[in-house]
């Protein structure tokens, strides 16, 4: 057996929501006092961090009768409160929401300790890839499908939708099922 000492130590990050979105208060607001509305609910639900300075992912969802369904996912750099609810993210939002059924919320994916603000950019930087990835995935109405991809080739796996750059997957055969069993639940 490998000796893990030496291994680095995993960075423990939680998701933080729903939180709902009142977008029409927002309409027309500074970005600083929509920002405040988001920081104070999240603070009545997580007293104990301090939103005002942390950093991470978050994904705008419609939640319905079942599951959210996301429609925008991004990173912040600077406070999440504050990136989040950014005016153009506000007009994104506002853009799903007149298409499309649903309550407006909002989630963070941010460092789990209470302490701990910021985060390395590398780790922002792959995190966002990743559920930019997976919103497109859960819905091919997403607003950001174009940085899904980024500069990569689209591509797919035949059945193998943790293996797809790309919003089709196709058809599982027997070999692609098989396949997948190796690194995934089914």
């Amino acid at each position: 057996m490998k000796d893990s000492s030496n291994a680095p130590k995993a960075l423990a990050l939680a998701v933080f929501g729903p939180i709902p979105l009142d977008l029409g208060s927002m309409t027309g607001k500074s970005a600083s006092a929509a920002a405040k509305v988001v920081r104070d609910a999240f603070a009545r639900k997580y007293p104990k961090h301090d939103w005002s300075a942390k950093e991470g992912c978050y994904v705008f969802a419609l939640q319905n009768q079942s599951a959210p369904v996301p429609y925008y996912a991004g990173q912040a750099n600077r406070p999440l409160c504050e990136e989040s609810v950014s005016s153009d993210k506000i007009l994104k939002y506002l853009h799903a929401a007149d298409k499309h059924k649903g309550t407006p919320v909002l989630f963070f994916v941010a460092a789990a300790s209470p302490t701990k603000n910021d985060l390395d950019q590398k780790v922002l930087d792959h995190l966002e890839i990743e559920l930019i990835r997976l919103t497109v995935r859960a819905n091919p109405r997403a607003l950001n499908v174009h940085q899904a991809l980024g500069k990569r080739q689209p591509y797919f796996v035949k059945g193998i939708a943790e293996l797809s750059y790309s919003p089709k997957v196709g058809k599982a055969d027997a070999s692609s099922k098989l396949f997948a069993s190796m690194y995934f639940e089914s």
